[in-house]
């Protein structure tokens, strides 16, 4: 809906609070969704989200541009400055980089949390694989167990980590539907 009415309604009107729920929805500052937000005329802004990074840094960076505009410096800067080193392993950097954001961001944990969440519902469904389905699973099981052997031949465990996930997506989508895999492989 921001993506869709920004130009027609959303980026009209003075807002006094734009409130970004499910703020990874825009955690990379060159998606439409980001710049959509970026177009909300608002007197304060808030972002909320469960996993402010997944991949990079810089997430953190275009989610706080948002709602502290300028706080972290331009996309580029940011990227040299924190971007890079912290990538790289530079624990000084990181740790200038959480000072520095420490008055913007609320952080609670799981375990702040816990007595406030209802109690956890588990619920396990077995769904058999027809003959078919079995078949191209196990050859597809057999071919990423040899590529992750490979993998951990060759590196260790931590470089292999995309391999494995690879694997286990491979898996999973046979699971599935079997036809994202055909597709994948051309058939």
């Amino acid at each position: 809906l921001l993506r869709r009415d920004v130009d027609s309604t959303l980026g009209t009107v003075d807002f006094r609070y734009l409130m970004l729920d499910e703020a990874q929805n825009v955690k990379n500052a060159s998606t439409e969704a980001w710049k959509a937000a970026r177009l909300v005329k608002s007197d304060q802004r808030m972002a909320l989200t469960g996993t402010p990074i997944e991949n990079r840094v810089e997430e953190l960076w275009s989610i706080l541009d948002l709602v502290a505009p300028g706080l972290l410096g331009t996309e580029r800067s940011f990227e040299r400055r924190y971007g890079r080193p912290i990538a790289k392993g530079d624990a000084l950097r990181l740790d200038e980089l959480r000072r520095r954001t420490r008055p913007v961001i609320l952080r609670r944990k799981k375990e702040d949390v816990a007595k406030d969440l209802p109690p956890k519902i588990e619920t396990v469904l077995r769904c058999e694989m027809d003959t078919e389905q079995r078949a191209l699973y196990l050859r597809v099981l057999a071919e990423v167990r040899s590529d992750v052997q490979q993998a951990l031949k060759v590196h260790t465990r931590a470089r292999a980590r995309a391999s494995i996930l690879a694997a286990l997506m491979r898996l999973r989508q046979v699971c599935c539907d079997p036809r994202l895999v055909a597709e994948i492989d051309g058939k």
